[in-house]
Order: structure tokens, then C-alpha cells, then sequence
């Protein structure tokens, strides 16, 4: 925007989002494109509104109600249409600076100004499957499946090898017995909500409808100077603030189940046992240009800006030690991993505060500076220049520090018929899990980067109907250091672990700098006919990309910073951890 970096790699999208009302002009560049612009094929370049001598504005709000809205085809009958409700809004004002009795700046000083606001709530209608008042205490003698068969539940600690062949005993009347419920397995089946749809299945599937709100909050302002200060110098300033705010069910993790009053009496939770996340995101942008015309066939311009995206999200229940409440050691260690940990049950809706990934708080600031010349020579128009970027990091992403946690029906299952037996609640129940996993960063590491490019480009009209485009980009990209040197990798040459700052390994730990990066820009453009009807077009270029910061592939992503822990259980074990314990 107004020629500074915008791009954001965390999540692979733009840090500033400039408003309909403060952008002038954008351009698409794809293909063979000039030696200036650098990295991959495709380039989108946005320039800002500024003022003038007259002075403009307008106001404008975009208003959406679901009132007007068709139904939901798939909605039962009679179920009311979730509320939705949108506003768009905004204005923008845009003049020479005048200030009586003090400056007049018509024909030199300009000024632009523009907000623009969102305020979103829409319903969210969720069907899940939740325990019955039965199932959750461990009696399971109505069981049956989607189908209406009757699922029978096994008891784990009766298996035994009888014959070349693994069995197991099922609980008398397929009631578990209260000796053989784990208190932690009792605490998590007892915080779903209870059932408040008549459901499939005599009532045991798709039996909870809930209707969360998705909301939305988003400002965005942005302001322009422009400054003429003689014939041959002008100069503006842009400067763009966005604060955004999303409160919203997410299908990456179970969805939406609100915790019932009399579990938040009894343990410290949530608003939610399953799933909703909270996103702030605050970015802000400027940009600085200074042209100077030093003659009629060449004009320098002088670039400076930066921008900078603060993403938070969260689970609903960070800072609240939800798993230690129930019972579950070992997995509230600090802020970063507290709340409930996602727990997989097959045949319902599982458990989690939000995805497992949360938090994430991927800061991201670049400083850039731009020296650009435009030089016109005869049938030769020049442009050379160079481009600096300073880029600062924090990959905060967690893959799941919380944990994931799975309990199917293998437990409880008849190892002769494991398909049709079993069931994922009465698993939970005994308190075995099959397989789980966690892993997550201690703590976020701060990266500096820099990128270094210079350039030179020849548009040159060969004839009336020929056109060249010859250039060269030569970009250099230090590799990332590390703000306290947290940086681990391996050695191939000697298979060890390698430290940034020890033992003579350098900050980047090893890694190094390719200097030899240069890109050439061939294109050409021939007038067949010569009437400017047929146009043949050709080109050529070689371009170079930095290894972007991304959510994962860091190196900082490793031991001892990182750690990953898994685990997973045969289904039908002879012996049971605990077991006579």
C-alpha cells in the first residue's frame, strides 16, 4: 500500500486492510513484470485517496436483518430463523488544510480522512449429541445406535485370552456399576448440558440444539497528508489504524455446547465446555513518500513506512484451570495451555474450550526504506533503486499444548464384534483412554530478519513497433536471528543438535546467506500489423522468495523449545493400567 510491504505470512494474508473510500487506484501485476517489484508472480499495488482544493465527504450505511432472509432449508419445522443483524458504516472528508487566521493551503497542503466501521451478530444453529440423564451415570441398558440396534457395553477389566481368542465379559443389564465409574471419567461426562431436542434413536442422537452468536466488531481509520512544497518537491503521509474484534463458533474444534449453571458451580469452567474462540487483531500501517524533480527526464522518490498485525486468539476458558478442576493432571501448567483440553468421545459431541492450536498471538512488524529513480533517456526510460526491509516476528503458534484426548468404543467393545458394540461415553466412563497427544512451544521467541534488494530496469522503444524490457533484481535475505539466541538446528555434517551463540555456531545457528540471488527480467512487445490490432508478447524472469515465517517448518519449533508427547493403547489389552490397584 502506497508502495509499503503489506503482506503477513502467519496466516499467509495482508496486514492492513484499507477501506473502499481511501483507495484511489490498485493495480494487478502478473506474469513478466518490471525489475522493481520483487518475489512471486503476482503483485497487487494500492494507492490512497488524497484531498484537493474542494472539500469532500460522504457517509454511507449498508444495513442487512434476517427478516429478510430465506429460512434455512435444512431447519426443522417451525424452528425460528437464527437473528442476524449487520451494519456497514462509515464516512470519509477530504480538503485543503485551512486554519483561519493561521494557513491557507490551497494548492499546497491536502488532507484525507475516513472511517469505516462493522458491527455483526448472526445465530449460529448446532446440532450435537449429548449424554442423556441415564447414559452420563453409567446406565446404558436403552442403548442403541443411529440405527435403533441395541448396543451392548462390555466390561474392559473382564478380558481375557479363552482359546486362542480375546473376550470379554458386558456388564450385567448393560449398567455399569458404580465401582467401576473413574471419578475424573464421572466429573467430564457430568458438565455436558442435558438434552433439549427430542433427537434420533429414541432420543440419544442429535438430541441438543444450541444457537450461539457469531460476532463481529471491526474499525478501521485512515489519514492522509499531502504536502506541495515547491515546484519540484511534494511529499505526503499515510497513516491507517484497524482494530478488530470476532467472538465466534469454529469448525475447527467441537462445537457448541454452553456449560450448564450447576457445572460451573461445581468446577471452574468456561462459558463454554465445547467450543468457541475469542480473536482481537490490531494492525496499523503508514507510509511516507518524498518525490523530487530534479529535471524534466529525471525525478527521484524516497519511500519510508511500516506495518504491524497484533493477532490474539484464544480459547473461551484461558486462564481458567478447567482440567485440573475435573481432575485431569498434568495439562493446566500455565496460561498458555489452561482451559479444557479437546476430548474426542466417538458417538458425541466432544469437549474442548476452542482448537487445540490455542493461543496464538503471531506478532509481525516490518520497517521498510525505498530509494526509487526515474530516468528518461532518449528511446530509454531507466528505473534503479534499492529496498530494505527490517522485519521482526513472533511465530506464537501452539499445535495443541492443551492436548487431545480420544476415547472410542474399543474398550467397551466385544473384541469378537468390535463394529457393533461399545460405546464412546461408557469408555470415558472407566476412565481409559486410547490414544492421546500434546505438544506446543514453551514460550513465544522473537525473529529479526533482513531483506535487501537492488535493481535496475530498461524499457526501451527499439522502433515504432518494438519494445524491450531488459532488468536485473538482485535480492539478499539474511537468515532469522534470535532476540536471546533461542535458536536450535542440526548439524548434518556431525548429526548433532547445533545452538545459536555456542560453541562457535553463529546466531542464525548455521544457517547462511545466499548472495548470489540475482533475477533477470526479459520482455519484449512486437506490433505485428503495425496499426496496434496484433500485439506479440514474450518475457522471462527468474524471481526470488524469503522463507517466510510461517505456523510451522521454524526452526525454533524444536528441542528443547518445542516438545511433542503421544501416546496410544492396544484396543483390546489383556491388562489394564491400574488394574487391581
Amino acid at each position: 500500500i502506497d508502495g509499503i510491504d503489506n503482506n503477513e505470512f502467519t496466516f499467509n494474508t495482508n496486514i492492513v486492510t484499507p477501506t473502499i473510500e481511501s483507495v484511489r487506484e490498485f493495480k494487478t501485476l502478473t506474469g513478466v513484470f518490471s525489475a522493481e517489484f520483487g518475489r512471486g508472480a503476482g503483485v497487487v499495488s494500492v494507492s490512497t485517496q488524497s484531498g484537493s482544493n474542494d472539500i469532500h465527504g460522504n457517509v454511507f450505511e449498508f444495513h442487512r436483518n434476517h427478516v429478510l432472509d430465506a429460512r434455512n432449508v435444512f431447519a426443522p419445522a417451525g424452528q425460528r430463523k437464527p437473528v442476524f443483524r449487520q451494519n456497514q458504516f462509515g464516512g470519509a472528508i477530504s480538503g485543503p488544510v485551512f486554519i483561519p487566521k493561521v494557513y491557507n493551503g490551497r494548492n499546497r497542503t491536502f488532507f484525507f480522512f475516513d472511517y469505516a466501521g462493522l458491527r455483526s451478530g448472526r445465530g449460529v444453529a448446532t446440532v450435537n449429541t449429548v449424554p442423556d440423564a441415564r447414559t452420563r451415570t453409567g446406565d446404558f441398558s436403552q442403548l442403541q445406535d443411529r440405527a435403533g440396534r441395541r448396543l451392548v457395553v462390555y466390561d474392559p477389566l473382564t478380558t481375557r485370552n479363552e482359546g486362542g481368542r480375546v473376550i470379554r465379559d458386558p456388564y450385567p443389564n448393560n449398567i455399569m456399576p458404580a465401582a467401576a465409574i473413574n471419578p475424573v471419567g464421572r466429573n467430564v461426562a457430568s458438565i455436558y448440558p442435558l438434552p433439549n431436542a427430542p433427537g434420533v434413536a429414541n432420543g440419544l442422537f442429535d438430541n441438543y440444539v444450541s444457537v450461539p452468536n457469531r460476532l463481529v466488531r471491526d474499525n478501521v481509520y485512515t489519514g492522509r497528508f499531502d504536502h506541495l512544497i515547491s515546484t519540484k518537491d511534494t511529499v505526503f503521509f499515510r497513516y491507517t489504524y484497524n482494530n478488530y474484534g470476532l467472538n465466534a463458533p469454529q469448525g475447527q474444534a467441537n462445537c457448541c455446547l454452553p456449560t450448564p449453571a450447576e457445572a460451573s458451580q461445581r468446577f471452574r469452567l468456561g462459558p463454554y465446555v465445547a467450543g468457541l474462540q475469542d480473536t482481537t487483531l490490531t494492525t496499523q500501517g503508514s507510509a511516507f513518500n518524498w518525490t523530487h524533480v530534479f529535471k524534466p527526464n529525471l525525478l527521484h522518490e524516497f519511500r519510508a513506512g511500516f506495518a504491524r498485525t497484533n493477532p490474539l486468539t484464544t480459547q473461551q476458558d484461558i486462564g481458567i484451570d478447567a482440567a485440573t478442576s475435573l481432575g485431569i493432571r498434568g495439562i493446566n501448567l500455565n496460561r498458555q495451555s489452561s482451559g479444557i483440553p479437546t476430548i474426542n468421545i466417538t458417538d458425541i459431541t466432544g469437549l474442548s474450550g476452542g482448537p487445540a492450536f490455542l493461543p496464538v498471538n503471531p506478532l509481525q512488524t516490518h520497517y521498510q526504506m525505498d530509494s526509487a529513480w526515474n530516468w528518461t533517456v532518449n528511446r530509454h526510460t531507466l528505473k534503479f533503486g534499492w529496498h530494505i526491509v527490517r522485519r521482526h516476528m513472533q511465530p506464537f503458534v501452539n499445535e495443541a499444548v492443551r492436548g487431545n484426548m480420544t476415547f472410542s468404543r474399543a474398550y467397551t467393545a466385544d473384541p469378537q464384534n468390535p463394529s457393533t458394540t461399545g460405546y464412546g461415553l461408557a469408555t470415558l466412563l472407566t476412565g481409559y483412554m486410547n490414544s492421546g497427544a500434546r505438544s506446543g512451544a514453551f514460550e513465544p521467541f522473537y525473529l529479526y530478519t533482513w531483506e535487501n534488494s537492488f535493481y535496475l530496469q530498461d524499457d526501451w522503444k527499439v522502433s515504432r513497433r518494438l519494445t524491450l524490457n531488459l532488468g536485473v533484481r538482485h535480492e539478499m535475505f539474511t537468515p532469522e536471528v534470535e532476540k536471546y539466541n533461542r535458536l536450535p538446528n542440526f548439524d548434518l555434517a556431525q548429526l548433532r543438535m547445533v545452538y545459536a551463540n555456542e560453541d562457535g555456531v553463529s546466531r542464525s545457528a548455521n544457517k547462511i546467506t545466499n548472495r548470489r540471488n540475482f533475477g533477470p527480467r526479459i520482455g519484449m512487445a512486437y506490433d505485428i500489423t503495425g496499426d496496434g490490432k496484433t500485439i506479440f508478447r514474450a518475457g522471462y524472469s527468474l524471481v526470488y522468495f524469503p522463507d517466510p515465517v510461517t505456523a510451522n517448518g521454524q526452526i525454533g519449533l524444536n528441542v528443547p523449545l518445542f516438545f511433542t508427547q503421544s501416546l496410544a493403547f492396544a484396543d483390546f489389552p489383556l491388562t489394564m493400567a491400574g488394574e487391581g490397584q
